[in-house]
C-alpha cells in the first residue's frame, strides 16, 4: 500500500469516526419516547384547565380563558411540544445534537410544569390544574430519564483520541 492510498484510508476511516460518534443508538428507548411522545400528543387535545385544551394554549384561541392561565402553564405547553419534536427528530435521525436539544427541552419542561401545575393552583384568579395536566408534566419529566444515557454515552465517544492531542503512544 503506497504513502497516499494509506493517507486516503486514514482520512476516510476518520470521516467514518465522525459520523458515528454523532449519532445516538436509542434502542429499545426508541418506544418509550415514542409512546411519551404519543400520550403527550393525546393530552393536548384534552382540557388542562377548565374549557382550555393544550392545543389552544399553543395556538392562544381560547376566547376569554386564558386570562385565567397562568403565563407558565402557557411556556410549559410550548416546552412540551418543543420538547416532542426534538424528541422525535433525535428518534429518527439519530443524531447527537438533537438529543441534547431533546434532553434539555425535557429538563425545562419537567421544571415549568411542575411551576405550571403549582401557579395554576395557588395563584388567585386562575382557574385549578386538571389532571389532565399534571399528566402531562409527568409524562414531560419521563423523558428526562430516557434521554440522559442517550446523551451521556455520547460523552466518551466525543474525547478527541491521543494521536488528535498530540501525545505519541
Amino acid at each position: 500500500m503506497s504513502g497516499t492510498e494509506f493517507d486516503e484510508l486514514v482520512r476516510d476511516l476518520k470521516g467514518i469516526e465522525r459520523r458515528v460518534a454523532r449519532e445516538i443508538v436509542p434502542g429499545w428507548r426508541t418506544v418509550t419516547v415514542s409512546a411519551s411522545v404519543a400520550v403527550l400528543a393525546a393530552l393536548s387535545l384534552l382540557p388542562v384547565m377548565p374549557g382550555v385544551s393544550g392545543w389552544q394554549l399553543i395556538l392562544h384561541v381560547a376566547d376569554g380563558e386564558l386570562d385565567r392561565v397562568s403565563s407558565i402553564a402557557r411556556g410549559f405547553a410550548v416546552l412540551v411540544l418543543v420538547t416532542s419534536v426534538f424528541s422525535l427528530l433525535a428518534i429518527i435521525v439519530r443524531r447527537w445534537g438533537l438529543a441534547l436539544i431533546a434532553l434539555a427541552g425535557a429538563c425545562l419542561s419537567a421544571v415549568f410544569g411542575l411551576l405550571g401545575v403549582w401557579s395554576q393552583n395557588t395563584m388567585p384568579g386562575y382557574a385549578d390544574a386538571t389532571p389532565t395536566l399534571i399528566l402531562a408534566w409527568v409524562v414531560a419529566a419521563s423523558l428526562i430519564p430516557q434521554w440522559v444515557p442517550l446523551v451521556w454515552a455520547h460523552s466518551a465517544l466525543d474525547t478527541p483520541s491521543d494521536d488528535r492531542r498530540g501525545r505519541s503512544s
